[in-house]
């Protein structure tokens, strides 16, 4: 069966999309600046392109194979049942990045491309959903130009924690019911990553002092991966589990965290830099921070 490219499948293969609905004043704002970015530069971004692109063209793949009379497997797939393949897609993808060739990277990058527009494709025909990869890439074109109002307003970001201090005010004004730090943080991610947004987390409401000098001192990366595995090693052979280990801890970490926070509400005063529980403060600051207690 020879597959059209170049051409939408047949209309009685796939139901109808729904129009996209416009996307509030900033998408409106976001079209202007873009649109005026290309009369000012880029007259090649206004113009209408009437060829298929690559792009284009694996989104019709898509649609063909989520088709009826398409692919079996593809039609029966939900947002639910493709999690596993979107993580082992992203975990080949870091895979290509860090250790990979040039054609590692860009066959993974279009694995994960892939799971975004089967996903939109997906939604796409699924009642309470209703929407594209046109939608998809429209809010997110809305969502990049209000993050940067550096570089598409008038607002100044001289450095990149400039613009970090930045996205948070931005960030509390999108999530208003957002209560504490730590909402919106995904605890399903690996131990490592999410100990490092814990913890700068902590450092923010002042659990922990970014300026205290590091607990265990060393020069590089390639000196803290062989102590990282040490410490794995050493759970190892011992019978402990150091995932459920460290999982165990950042629990107790968010704990503290949210204990600062409710103080600090409490108190009606912010708590940078303080250590709002009055809780004594060890060497790390954080009670769940400690190297084991020599004998």
């Amino acid at each position: 069966m020879t597959i059209p490219l170049f051409s939408s499948p047949p209309s009685d293969a796939v139901a109808p999309r729904p129009a996209a609905e416009p996307g509030g004043a900033v998408a409106g704002e976001a079209a202007q600046v873009l649109d005026g970015s290309a009369r000012a530069g880029h007259p090649e971004a206004a113009t209408e392109h009437t060829a298929a692109s690559k792009l284009d063209e694996l989104i019709t793949v898509t649609a063909r194979l989520r088709a009826p009379g398409g692919c079996p497997w593809d039609a029966e797939q939900t947002h639910s049942s493709l999690v596993r393949y979107l993580i082992e897609e992203s975990h080949e993808l870091v895979d290509a990045i860090e250790s990979g060739s040039r054609e590692d990277l860009l066959e993974e990058l279009g694995d994960v491309l892939y799971q975004v527009i089967f996903h939109a494709d997906l939604a796409a025909h699924t009642a309470g959903e209703s929407f594209d990869i046109q939608d998809v890439a429209a809010h997110m074109t809305a969502k990049m130009v209000g993050r940067h109002p550096h570089v598409f307003g008038d607002a100044t970001a001289e450095s990149a924690a400039d613009v970090v201090g930045m996205w948070d005010d931005l960030k509390a004004v999108e999530k208003p019911g957002r209560t504490s730090v730590l909402d919106g943080i995904p605890l399903g991610m690996p131990s490592l990553l999410l100990a490092d947004k814990l913890l700068g987390k902590a450092q923010k409401v002042g659990v922990l002092d970014a300026a205290a000098p590091p607990a265990i001192a060393f020069a590089s990366e390639d000196e803290l991966g062989p102590l990282l595995l040490a410490i794995a090693l050493s759970a190892k052979t011992q019978g402990f589990d150091a995932e459920r280990a460290l999982r165990n801890a950042l629990r107790d970490l968010s704990g503290e965290i949210r204990e600062a926070e409710a103080a600090s509400a409490s108190a009606s005063v912010p708590a940078p830099d303080a250590h709002p529980t009055g809780l004594a403060a060890d060497t790390f600051d954080a009670g769940v921070i400690a190297l084991p207690a020599a004998d």
